[in-house]
């Protein structure tokens, strides 16, 4: 157990670190948008995870590291490796980007490791698609995916790099005021379908945010992942779960058959 005071100090670094990364007003529709994530015009979601000491920049770009960053994420179910496209270096993180443009500094959806040994993910249409009006459709078993991923991934960047914790896990879908959820598993009402989506979601931007004093394990990662998306459903007035497939041979289960077939 972490004493009230240390904990006090934590929260303050991991402040300040996200006001950096516009983390100020979630009412606003440039919420959480700077810093790297400054690079994706489109952006709908973003996760970010913070160490205990964002100040302490100790990882190393070396010849060994980039060997290490240009291998494709495995996730943590059946589906083919996470391509996160080419690498781009910064000031203060190490990239993977995809991007539709010719614009080395524009990108769609992005992966990155700070050398604090944070992590930041941003989606652009991979996380959300635009409806009419202005509105948008996010995916949820993508989102769902792409989370569990790097939960999974950042296990590995703990382990190689002796990241110290207590960390601080953001998770922002942008540009939600009724906004509608598709993308789910087998077997649920598509997102036209009256059934699918009652009540779109009255909130501008959505925001979760966790402290973990120690970084789960492979089950624990899974119901961190499977809480966000509970999370997600709640935030548009359901409690379905529909990221899990609701018939077929993996009903009750992650759809990765899903996933899969829709993503990769």
């Amino acid at each position: 157990m972490i004493d009230p005071a240390v904990r006090q100090i934590y929260r303050s670094r991991w402040d300040a670190e996200r006001q950096k990364m516009g983390f100020l007003d979630i009412q606003k529709e440039e919420f959480a948008k700077e810093g790297i994530a400054r690079h994706l015009p489109s952006l709908t979601v973003r996760v970010v995870i913070l160490p205990g000491d964002p100040l302490n920049e100790f990882i190393e770009f070396d010849h060994t590291f980039w060997s290490w960053w240009k291998t494709d994420q495995q996730p943590p179910f059946d589906a083919l490796p996470e391509e996160w496209g080419p690498i781009i270096p910064t000031t203060s993180a190490a990239v993977r980007r995809r991007s539709f443009s010719d614009d080395p500094w524009k990108w769609d959806s992005y992966i990155a490791l700070y050398r604090h040994g944070g992590l930041d993910m941003g989606l652009g249409r991979d996380g959300a698609a635009p409806l009419d009006d202005n509105r948008r459709i996010f995916l949820l078993l993508r989102i769902i995916g792409c989370v569990w991923t790097v939960f999974h991934f950042y296990r590995e960047c703990i382990d190689r790099f002796k990241i110290n914790g207590p960390w601080e896990c953001s998770i922002v879908l942008l540009g939600t005021k009724n906004g509608m959820l598709g993308g789910f598993g087998s077997g649920w009402a598509p997102y036209n379908d009256p059934y699918a989506n009652p009540i779109p979601c009255p909130d501008q931007n959505l925001w979760w945010r966790r402290e973990l004093d120690e970084w789960p394990s492979a089950d624990g990662i899974r119901d961190l992942a499977f809480g966000v998306g509970g999370w997600i459903e709640e935030s548009w007035g359901m409690r379905l779960c529909r990221f899990l497939a609701h018939n077929g041979p993996l009903a009750g289960k992650f759809d990765a058959i899903s996933y899969r077939n829709n993503y990769r």
